[in-house]
């Protein structure tokens, strides 16, 4: 396999990596954000659509950068 082989095989495993990330996360969104609208009426937790958006939204990035940081730790303690 020649130098530009391998870098179009590396961007296109990257774009494919990153879209499926994206799918995951929102698809991880809106099943966290529907959940919140079924288990805080059952706790009897009142809250608004705009308040539910924003703590989903809060441990969406919470999630995102526990992940980043997880990966980048093993990585790097792979490499050693």
């Amino acid at each position: 396999m020649d130098f530009l082989s391998k870098v179009n095989a590396s961007i296109n495993n990257n774009w494919d990596w990153q879209v499926t990330v994206s799918f995951y996360v929102a698809i991880g969104y809106l099943v966290s954000l529907l959940s919140l609208f079924i288990i805080f009426p059952i706790l009897g937790i009142e809250s608004s659509t705009g308040k539910n958006l924003i703590i989903t939204l809060y441990f969406t990035v919470i999630s995102i950068a526990r992940s980043y940081i997880l990966r980048r730790y093993f990585n790097k303690k792979q490499t050693k």
